[in-house]
């Protein structure tokens, strides 16, 4: 995720952020009957953060040598997965899994920004799903999750009153406000032949970021709401297959008033729109 403004937002330029993230997970699966297991996975993370152009916070900073422009930041973390799928009739399949909270070790230089010095916790999720299979060549699938953003303090504490009450970097100091997330996704898959597998799907899901949140959310504006994708996949051997997807993301809006200006004197917009396109090739022994 990164953002970056050439011209100053919050009287400084350029301002924004950039986070990235790579997981491992070693897995192992058993079978507990025909056609029901389970699986688990240990969860390595990790994760690198930067922050520019938010030095206008200074004031509002435990540290304000350690709230921005010092550069990329690393860190390690681990959680764990498990997961249940089963075949309940020839024709109908259901899934489940937990995700826990993947802790994070801190951004020791944004100890200053993000609540309990510099913490950045990974969000538990479960996600629950059933697939329809009426015949050989179509399945049709839906599942919901629940993603916990509000259990992680600098992502989801408010701004307000937390940064009149606490320091950025404290434990109880401001975040980005997020809400915690229900997805609901619905798909399509139709086997065209042998080698050529066609898929579409749809998903959903409430507005993470409140009105009153839109301030620090400027460096992460993630209001999108609904996507569509389309994707096919080539077999180019019994071993390996060519993937292609394409996802378009549509526009979302979220307004509200800036909190530290006097009221009705600013009124900040937040919109996003997003196409992307995946390309990726798997191969088996």
């Amino acid at each position: 995720m990164n953002t970056n403004y050439p011209n100053p937002v919050f009287g400084q330029s350029p301002t924004g952020v950039n986070l990235m993230q790579a997981f491992v997970a070693p897995s192992v699966a058993y079978e507990l009957a025909e056609h029901q297991a389970i699986g688990v996975s240990v969860i390595g993370a990790w994760q690198s953060f930067e922050a520019k152009g938010l030095g206008a916070f200074s004031m509002f900073s435990s540290d304000p040598t350690k709230l921005t422009n010092n550069g990329a930041d690393t860190a390690l973390g681990y959680g764990g997965r498990i997961g249940y799928h089963g075949k309940l009739a020839p024709w109908l399949g259901v899934g489940a899994s937990y995700q826990t909270k993947i802790v994070m070790g801190e951004f020791d230089d944004y100890a200053g920004l993000f609540a309990e010095q510099g913490a950045f916790d990974i969000p538990a999720n479960w996600t629950i799903g059933i697939s329809i299979m009426p015949n050989e060549a179509w399945a049709f699938a839906a599942d919901v999750q629940q993603i916990y953003y509000s259990d992680v303090r600098s992502i989801g504490n408010p701004m307000l009153p937390n940064l009149m009450q606490a320091p950025l970097g404290a434990d109880g100091g401001a975040g980005f406000g997020w809400e915690d997330l229900t997805v609901v996704k619905v798909g399509v898959q139709y086997q065209a032949s042998p080698s050529w597998t066609l898929r579409a799907g749809y998903a959903h899901c409430n507005q993470p970021i409140p009105q009153s949140e839109v301030l620090f959310n400027i460096l992460a504006p993630g209001v999108i709401e609904n996507h569509a994708t389309v994707g096919v996949s080539k077999l180019l051997s019994p071993t390996s297959a060519v993937h292609f997807a394409l996802m378009r993301a549509f526009s979302s809006t979220v307004s509200g008033p800036n909190p530290l200006e006097a009221p009705g004197q600013q009124r900040i917009e937040l919109k996003m729109d997003q196409w992307e396109a995946e390309l990726g090739v798997s191969f088996g022994f």
